[in-house]
């Protein structure tokens, strides 16, 4: 999926730069799913995973906690995606990852 909208530019790079964080925005953000980023949902998107994917809570992301955090939510948005809703979007509601597992 090739990302564009005022937003797209200011996606943190492993949300923007990686096919799970492209499938997090598209399954899990409104608008993401046709490409299209505004600047607001950036930012949700941004402070949201970085919300996530810090496991220790120390305010600093390691290249692990993101890369589980990527596996984790990625998985977790595709899941949601297939199970009946009532048709809308919005900011995925995801479980945190377990510290140092990919499932």
């Amino acid at each position: 999926m090739q990302l564009g909208g005022p937003g797209a530019s200011i996606l943190d790079p492993w949300l923007a730069l990686t096919s799970e964080g492209r499938d997090i925005l598209a399954l899990g953000f409104n608008a993401g799913a046709n490409g299209t980023i505004s600047r607001e949902m950036a930012d949700r998107a941004n402070v949201w995973f970085r919300r996530y994917a810090d496991n220790d809570r120390d305010m600093r992301l390691t290249d692990e906690e993101i890369r589980l955090a990527l596996a984790h939510a990625s998985k977790e948005a595709a899941a949601a995606a297939t199970e009946p809703d009532s048709g809308s979007r919005r900011s995925p509601v995801l479980s945190r990852p377990r510290e140092g597992s990919l499932s």
